[in-house]
């Protein structure tokens, strides 16, 4: 397939080659020289074959020979190309060696006029080629484009999603995984895109991977086996996306381990080859293609965009004709449109209409036609940047900056930029010959032609010997290597082998490789243009990198330079650098002004070490001013090792001061400031959109930040210096309003701070948080029209609250730990509030209140509250420790019929609310404490999606209500229930095959010396937990035989059990805590039954862990 349009992206190529034969530098440098009259050969020869290019991309289809005639001349642009870049390069130089040394430069212009041009012999080269192309042109017949316009199976069900590429296959499977009852239904869930490579151990190990597990290895058996246990007793739903292998043996292998999870697991394949569906023998959900007036009608909703057809009778007439051709997919159709909206003419509808490429034969209709079409209309400059896509990986998620980054480095600046297998396979095919993805150990022939190739080292451990491979490509222009989550060492010999050999380099990635330093020979990478090093070990660049004049984007992104190589500032084409930390680590703080050769500092940038600049010279030079592009700074201002003095404290200050950013930044964090105020320059920053001020202990007073226009996140912490914020914090120069954009404040760790004094303003502020405040007494602000959220937290001495009579958008409030607060006013009527939540706050008087919003209520600890109603919203409520919170006489959950989450405490209630529960539909989980009856009033077994049951302190409870426990519990908790601990074989748990994990603490275990009775507990039981069961004496063998899927297995503190089930433990962790009997029998030094458990694969005792 990939042979089929190979070189289709040639119009674009010819276009950049123009553009720089025409650029002043060619021009400059050929002026009066000999070689001028064959540059200009070159142009006339490029030209004549540019007019039948239209004819070939069509024509390659169906001959190819013209497919070869095409392949080659793709390579002779790329010669040419290289040669144009190589001159650009020269001439640069010689003008910059022509600014700085005129005398020695006019002497080597006049010996170069007496010597042959090293150019010449390839000009000619490339010139001969294509008069030889251009010759073969009539003999193809191109014509010159100037002339006109469950059963019997082990593995579960498998559901085979099948039709024609471009159906919505995906998009129907992506439909039905994303789907929030299928989330809940299943345990695990994985999707794994396939396509047409089917290699078994790479498959398992992608499933592993999709999960959520760990797959190490090549070993088939060991994969299966890993897979196996995982599966063992999970509910999983795994789609493989894009099947097209049909073999039945491949298949066999990779489906023996899927026999293992619970009943309800069921497999999703998207193919578009119905002998995969017969092999796998698999439930058929066939898609066919839609018909006629679906059609019509999905290609009149986009080509004609809200027009109406009836006014453009021609052009309905010709797309009915177009959509007839498309073959009721729905991709081709709405890929049409697309095509047809732009070019909303009839001149044009009927071009496409009227193409050869409708007529190809059935052996070339790998790719749709309407895919090709909608390529070959692209503009001429994005066909190759489309194209340059192949290199990625099918599933590969493209981060736009950095596709931009790499058109950039391959001089596409003009160019702009598809999750379709078609769209991938399309991009592949243009690409031909010259791009390549190499994703295992195995390189096989790399083709001499090849420009662009992305290598992939996860999991290998031989990355010098594919590199060293790689260098025979001595026109590789594109390298990109793939290092994530390896240790795979890229040695300095190879990079000096790579760097010699590879010289016609623009873009080069070593992003998260193994790499601690770049070798001097970097320098013969002249031509290159972009250079990512990114989250390297990298420390410090070489000297020999300044001399790479034609970079124009430097990554560094996770790299913790220290300085900067000398004439860096040499770089004149560098456009983009990201730079994420700079420490300056000697002593008097200098290398700080090893910044003023980044001016073109990009993103964000951490310096740290700033305690070490002494003199505010060295920080003027950093000239953080002049960075125009850099939009987030955090300052550090660590590493001091001397104490401060007054004179060290003015120094910081001027430092500050010196270090002013550019107007434009964003973002600004200043971190363990030590000076005594802040620098001026805060206030003047008009984009400032975020602000932190960090642990700046010594500044007594907050600037007036409420001037700054664009100013949305404040977050002021650890200031000790700061009593009292008062009129200096806001703007009282201006006549508009303070902080009029601020919409997010938080105050933190304030520990001396006691008063503030509330100015206008605040109009946008929709979130505020003040926490760990001891001091302060009086939250100001009377008048917040935007509040959504506020927060208060661990304010001990605070006595009032913020008024929030005037916040009708409230969403959110929390009021925890303020023992002294007694009066927060809470209007009767917030309309928007949804969530409340008032913890330990046992002086304070409120009343709950009534909002036909509330969804969330929580009290803990606050005695004096009145709850006057619970709304039938309400999805959550939480009440503990309040004996005596008052309720409404009529108030009762009965009407709470949305609950889905309850938590209760009626230990010791005064005034307790009905416990007649409704909810059976909605609630999940469910916790109650302190019910002193023999019963529970309400049916457990209707409850039908309850997933958590924890019970505390019911000691009179004898049983469960008649009927059971719910069908689908996953979780079951009992606390302190003695009676009910002892009617456990009545429980019915052993039907219970949703039940996951199930705790037991109870001091008593009432008639319980040995645990579990054989068959009591259900085999799907992942985690058995027994915490303070004083009378338990054996762990029963018995009970354990049938539990596969058991992961975890906890004992803690039960002094008087003398035994462990020695049988039934496999592949479990087994931790025990304060069983002393246990632990001298079961201990790995001196233990008499060690040897009975050393099977197991993780022990842990009292914390130590004996065996692994």
């Amino acid at each position: 397939m990939a042979e089929l349009v190979a070189g289709a992206f040639l119009s674009s190529s010819f276009q950049v080659i123009f553009e720089k034969l025409a650029s002043i530098d060619i021009i400059d440098y050929f002026g009066g020289n000999k070689l001028d009259d064959l540059v200009k050969q070159l142009d006339i020869k490029l030209n004549s074959i540019n007019y039948v290019l239209e004819e070939a991309e069509i024509k390659q289809y169906q001959s190819t020979h013209v497919k070869k005639w095409l392949d080659e001349l793709k390579h002779v642009l790329y010669e040419a190309d290289q040669i144009l870049d190589e001159i650009a390069t020269d001439a640069m130089l010689k003008k910059m060696k022509a600014e700085s040394e005129p005398v020695t430069t006019s002497v080597l212009s006049l010996l170069s006029a007496l010597t042959t041009d090293p150019f010449e012999s390839r000009i000619n080269e490339q010139l001969e080629k294509l008069e030889l192309l251009a010759t073969e042109v009539k003999r193809f017949g191109l014509e010159d484009g100037r002339a006109g316009n469950d059963s019997g199976n082990q593995v579960p069900p498998i559901i085979s999603i099948a039709g024609l590429g471009g159906m919505g296959k995906t998009t129907l499977a992506k439909l039905v995984y994303n789907d929030s009852n299928i989330k809940e239904h299943f345990d695990l869930k994985a999707w794994v895109y396939v396509s047409e490579s089917f290699d078994v151990v790479g498959l398992t190990k992608a499933i592993l991977t999709s999960f959520g597990f760990s797959a190490d290895g090549e070993d088939l058996n060991l994969l299966h086996h890993q897979l196996q246990h995982k599966l063992t007793g999970n509910k999983y739903l795994l789609v493989l996306d894009d099947i097209w292998n049909g073999n039945a043996e491949c298949w066999e292998q990779l489906l023996l381990p899927f026999n293992h999870g619970s009943s309800g697991s069921k497999i999703i394949v998207t193919t578009r080859e119905k002998e995969v569906v017969d092999v796998l023998n698999s439930t058929l959900f066939d898609l066919e293609q839609l018909d006629k007036s679906d059609c019509w009608s999905l290609f009149v909703a986009h080509a004609f965009h809200g027009k109406n057809v009836r006014e453009y009778p021609n052009l309905e007439s010709i797309g009915k004709k177009i959509v007839d051709r498309c073959g009721g997919l729905p991709l081709a159709v709405k890929t049409l449109d697309q095509l047809l909206r732009r070019k909303f003419s009839e001149h044009e509808w009927r071009k496409i209409l009227e193409t050869d490429m409708w007529r190809l034969s059935d052996e070339d209709n790998n790719i749709n036609p309407v895919l090709r079409l909608s390529y070959h209309n692209l503009p001429s400059n994005r066909k190759r940047c489309f194209a340059n896509c192949s290199i990625f990986p099918k599933g590969y998620y493209f981060d736009k900056g950095e596709l931009i980054k790499f058109w950039m480095a391959d001089g596409l600046l003009k160019c702009s930029g598809a999750d379709k297998s078609e769209e991938e396979e399309l991009a592949k095919s243009v690409s031909g010959e010259f791009c390549m993805q190499i994703v295992d150990s195995r390189v096989e022939g790399i083709p001499e032609r090849t420009r662009h190739i992305r290598l992939s080292l996860d999991n290998l451990n031989c990355g010098d010997k594919l590199l060293e491979s790689i260098c025979e490509c001595k026109g590789l222009r594109s390298l990109i290597v793939k290092c994530h989550n390896t240790t795979t060492l890229i040695s300095n010999n190879v990079q000096r082998d790579l760097f010699s050999r590879l010289t016609c380099l623009r873009m080069l990635s070593f992003r998260y490789c193994d790499i601690s330093e770049l070798v001097d020979e970097i320098d013969n990478l002249k031509l290159l243009r972009y250079l990512d090093l990114s989250y390297t070990k990298i420390t410090s660049l070489p000297d020999a990198i300044s001399t790479l004049y034609n970079l124009q984007t430097l990554l560094l992104q996770g790299c913790e330079l220290t300085e900067l190589p000398s004439n860096f500032s040499k770089l004149i084409n560098l456009r983009h650098i990201e730079l994420s930390y700079f420490n300056i680590e000697d002593q008097n703080g200098s290398s700080v002004n090893e910044l003023e050769k980044i001016n073109h500092l990009h993103g964000k940038i951490v310096i740290r070490g700033l305690g070490n600049v002494i003199d505010h010279v060295d920080a003027a030079k950093a000239n953080l001013k002049d960075k125009k592009y850099l939009e987030e700074l955090y300052m550090v201002f660590d590493g001091r090792r001397v104490e401060m003095n007054d004179s060290i404290v003015e120094s910081t200050v001027s430092v500050l001061e010196a270090l002013q950013p550019n107007s434009n930044l964003k973002k600004l964090t200043i971190e363990n400031y030590n000076g005594i105020r802040f620098p001026n320059w805060l206030c003047d920053l008009p984009n400032l959109v975020s602000l932190e001020l960090k642990n700046c202990g010594l500044c007594s007073h907050l600037p007036p930040l409420g001037q700054l226009p664009c100013l949305k996140e404040l977050s002021i912490s650890h200031c000790d210096g700061i009593k009292i914020i008062g009129e200096e914090f806001y703007d009282s120069n201006s006549t508009s309003l303070s902080f009029r954009s601020l919409e997010v404040l938080k105050f933190y760790g304030m520990s001396n701070w006691e008063e503030w004094l509330c100015h206008e303003g605040f109009c946008l502020l929709k979130e505020l948080s003040i926490s760990e405040c001891p001091e302060l007494k009086r939250v100001a602000p009377q008048h917040l029209p935007s509040l959504q959220k506020l927060k208060i937290s661990k304010c001990n001495k605070l006595e009032e609250c913020l008024c929030l009579e005037g916040s009708p958008f409230l969403k959110e409030v929390s009021i925890e730990h303020c023992s002294k607060l007694k009066r927060a006013p809470l209007p009767q009527h917030l309309p928007s509030l949804q969530k409340l939540k008032i913890y330990y706050c046992e002086m304070l008087e409120a009343s709950i209140p009534k909002s036909d919003s509330m969804i969330e209520l929580h009290l803990q600890k606050c005695d004096c509250i009145l709850v006057n109603g619970l709304l039938s919203r309400l999805k959550k409520f939480v009440l503990l420790e309040n004996q005596y919170t008052e309720f409404s006489v009529e108030q009762n959950l009965v009407n709470c019929t949305m609950l889905e989450e309850l938590d209760l405490d009626l230990t010791g209630f005064v005034n307790c609310p009905s416990l007649d529960l409704h909810c059976y539909n909605s609630l999940r989980e469910l916790s109650i404490r302190g019910w002193d009856s023999s019963s529970l009033p309400f049916p457990l077994h209707q409850f039908n999606n309850l997933d958590s049951l924890k019970l505390y302190n019911f000691p009179q409870l004898e049983s469960f209500p008649r009927g059971g426990l719910p069908s689908n519990l996953r979780e079951l908790y009992i606390y302190n229930c003695p009676k009910l601990i002892g009617s456990r074989e009545e429980w019915g748990l052993f039907q219970l095959n949703s039940l996951r994990y199930f705790y037991v603490y109870d001091y008593e275990f009432e008639n319980v010396e040995s645990f579990p009775e054989e068959n009591l507990l259900p085999p799907t039981l992942k985690s058995l937990v027994l915490e303070n069961c004083s009378k338990l004496r054996i762990m029963n063998y018995k009970g354990f035989l049938h539990l596969n899927s058991l992961k975890y297995l906890g004992i803690y503190n039960c002094p008087s059990l003398e035994s462990l089930p020695e049988e039934g433990l496999t592949s479990i962790q087994l931790a025990i805590h304060e069983c002393p009997i246990i632990r001298e029998k079961y201990k790995k030094e001196g233990g008499e039954r060690w040897h009975t458990i050393r099977h197991i694969p993780f022990v842990y005792i009292d914390e130590i862990e004996p065996h692994e």
